[in-house]
């Protein structure tokens, strides 16, 4: 089975929010990965084909701002101001 991401291409690349720094191996399913730096410092192997195609944007960081930008777009402020809601 051969995938045709060149990882060998991407180092250096990047892609959303994240940078190729190396090669990886292969997962248990065969699929080419590559060690990446997220622009929040994390560093994490991710599957080639899935940063390649833009599925995977973040190490995870992008989903977490995200999902605090709508609770505060939701009015919630932050988690005191929630806690402090409910007690009153």
């Amino acid at each position: 089975m051969s995938h045709r991401t060149d990882t060998a291409a991407m180092i250096g690349n990047r892609y959303n929010r994240l940078t190729v720094l190396s090669e990886a191996g292969v997962n248990v399913n065969r699929y080419k990965m590559v060690l990446c730096r997220c622009d929040c410092g994390t560093e994490k192997e991710i599957e080639a084909r899935v940063v390649f195609k833009g599925t995977t944007k973040s190490c995870g960081c992008l989903q977490r701002d995200m999902s605090s930008a709508t609770y505060r777009k939701r009015g919630r402020g932050n988690s005191l101001d929630a806690i402090d809601e409910d007690i009153i």
